[in-house]
């Protein structure tokens, strides 16, 4: 039996029997904030359906610009997930570093946190470029960007296809 490499599938494997244990936590605001596998899989699942009803395709490029916390593995299994290449940038490139690598990269879609793209990736637009932000600004602050909390959650039940990946 060949090995399975590919990291979402690996991860599902893990995430099965762990459903409820706890993935990933970080301390905010003096609290610890505690990610189950089961939660960290749902969101994943949510990310890549998204991404493919927005019209994203397979070989796509997706990129992340996320301090480090849960939302990283997030939007990167979610982008493994839909078929796509994961452009990770470093949050600490200037905006201009930022701009010439998502041109250059071809990226369709970016995540970002609130603070890059306040300062980095609202100022300027490019057309046809998904933008995310997690977590979450007010309406007010968003033009031409998505919330993450806006979007919709995988219908239980059997969903879209998914691309088949292979390692």
């Amino acid at each position: 039996m060949k090995d399975n490499l590919v990291i979402h599938e690996l991860f599902d494997s893990a995430a099965s029997g762990l459903a409820s244990k706890i993935a990933l936590k970080i301390k905010e605001l003096g609290l610890w904030r505690k990610v189950s596998y089961g939660d960290l899989n749902a969101a994943s699942v949510k990310i890549a359906i998204f991404l493919l009803k927005k019209g994203l395709k397979k070989g796509d490029r997706a990129a992340i610009i996320v301090e480090n916390g849960p939302e990283w593995p997030i939007a990167y299994l979610g982008i493994m997930r839909a078929g796509l290449t994961c452009v990770p940038l470093d949050p600490k490139l200037t905006a201009d570093e930022i701009w010439n690598l998502l041109k250059d990269s071809g990226a369709k879609t970016v995540f970002c946190s609130r603070n890059i793209f306040l300062e980095k990736i609202q100022p300027r637009t490019q057309d046809g470029l998904i933008k995310i932000v997690m977590p979450d600004l007010p309406d007010s602050l968003l033009p031409g960007a998505v919330r993450f909390s806006d979007i919709p959650d995988a219908p239980s039940g059997p969903t879209m296809a998914l691309p088949e990946v292979s390692p």
